[in-house]
């Protein structure tokens, strides 16, 4: 097995090849740090692949890929960030499964807290489990014995914003359901029984055989009777309306503001085509201890239901949006149609093992906005308050340090 160095640097593992390295490993495995321990799954879908196409390149395609090394804190900057954990290693689990790595070939770093200090990457610490540990359990109890089966179509607009993994057995199989960073959403299904990423059984009531299920970013779990089909809403929301329109920021940007329209999701991630670890293609406005506007407007009036923004997930200075208003321009007036508040409890100022407090961030990224039907020619994003970096609150440091909060976008998506 190898050869495992730190990075999945394509480039050098093409110079492995180069000089022989075939012939050396029966496993080809690798570790997936990336600079910044959050999961993008767009990143990992072009990343894995372009990794096999260059084993191809050398004949070497047939062979197995094991990821023998991940670390998403538990415990960051004397911060305890359990429920992120927890969202990011299944997450990472799922991801994976799909891109041909299973939880048998995928192993986080590490369990316990005894292991190595620097990097507190650990699930289980002294002071009990993490909430990760737990998730991770019931996600091997509700897919043990069964194989993988590929992925649901959830549609153009869907498949964005959920992952859903089916699993089978000869007597029963499994669904596994979240959405990939966002508050939760409704979908309608043809499914009663779940389980969530807890252990915890539920039975939702059909009408007209179908139930309206709420999918968080934590896997919910749905146990299938054998030969029974699962039916999605497949979601299309028809023509993006973003790539016409201008904006301008009411203080200091980084970035050209094409960022934000131009149909790409860039990355922060290494070696991405579409950025790095600097974060430098990442559209970023200054808070300033204050909210701050994002104008919007077009040419002409256009009819409009939904706005779908794209940030960043909360990871080392990276920030995710969490509070914001929406406004359109209706005449001479500027008209409120949504107000969102993400819903992080303050966090707790307690000292456990190896943090000074208990933070409830999860993997925030991106929001979808849906209202009634309006016509407009102006949009503004009245940002509130964002993350500050991996914290979600003002008062918290990392290393000592207050990590500024920014609004940072990837896409605005208009339809």
């Amino acid at each position: 097995m190898g050869p495992a160095i730190v990075n999945l640097d394509l480039n050098w593992i093409e110079r492995f090849y180069k000089a022989g390295g075939k012939s050396t490993c029966d496993i080809l495995s690798i570790h997936d740090y990336e600079g910044h321990e959050s999961i993008d799954p767009l990143h990992w879908q072009w990343k894995i692949p372009a990794l096999r196409q260059l084993m191809a390149q050398y004949g070497d395609d047939k062979k197995a890929i094991w990821q023998t090394e991940r670390a998403m804190s538990g415990v960051r900057g004397d911060n305890f960030l359990g429920p992120a954990q927890a969202v990011r290693v299944t997450l990472h689990r799922d991801l994976l499964e799909t891109l041909g790595i299973p939880p048998l070939h995928n192993s986080h770093y590490y369990l316990n807290e005894g292991g190595y200090g620097p990097v507190p990457t650990y699930l289980w610490s002294k002071t009990g489990p993490h909430p990760g540990a737990l998730a991770l359990r019931t996600r091997e109890a509700m897919t043990k014995d069964l194989r993988y089966n590929g992925t649901l179509d959830f549609g153009p607009a869907g498949n964005k914003m959920f992952m859903g993994l089916r699993y089978d057995g000869s007597g029963t199989s499994t669904i596994v359901l979240r959405n990939l960073g966002t508050s939760e959403q409704k979908l309608n299904v043809n499914i009663m029984n779940l389980v969530d990423a807890f252990g915890n059984a539920q039975a939702l009531p059909l009408r007209n055989g179908k139930a309206t299920l709420s999918i968080g970013q934590f896997p919910l779990y749905v146990r299938l009777t054998p030969n029974q089909k699962v039916g999605v809403a497949k979601l299309d929301w028809g023509q993006n309306l973003a790539p016409q329109a201008k904006f301008s920021y009411s203080a200091k940007t980084e970035g050209d503001y094409s960022l934000l329209n131009n149909g790409v999701m860039e990355s922060i991630h290494s070696g991405n085509p579409n950025g790095g670890t600097d974060g430098k293609k990442i559209w970023q406005g200054e808070l300033e201890g204050k909210s701050q506007t994002l104008e919007i407007t077009f040419d002409k009036p256009q009819k409009m239901s939904k706005i779908i923004l794209f940030g960043v997930r909360a990871d080392n200075a990276f920030s995710a949006l969490l509070d914001y208003d929406l406004q359109v321009l209706q005449g001479a007036n500027w008209k409120t149609i949504k107000q969102v508040r993400t819903p992080v409890p303050a966090s707790d100022l307690i000292n456990t093992s190896g943090s000074k407090a208990n933070t409830w961030l999860l993997d925030d990224n991106f929001h979808v906005n849906e209202f009634a039907p309006v016509i407009t020619s102006k949009i503004r994003l009245v940002a509130r308050r964002a993350s500050f970096g991996f914290l979600p609150d003002e008062n918290l440091k990392a290393w000592g340090n207050q990590i500024p909060a920014k609004l940072m976008l990837r896409e605005i998506e208009i339809y």
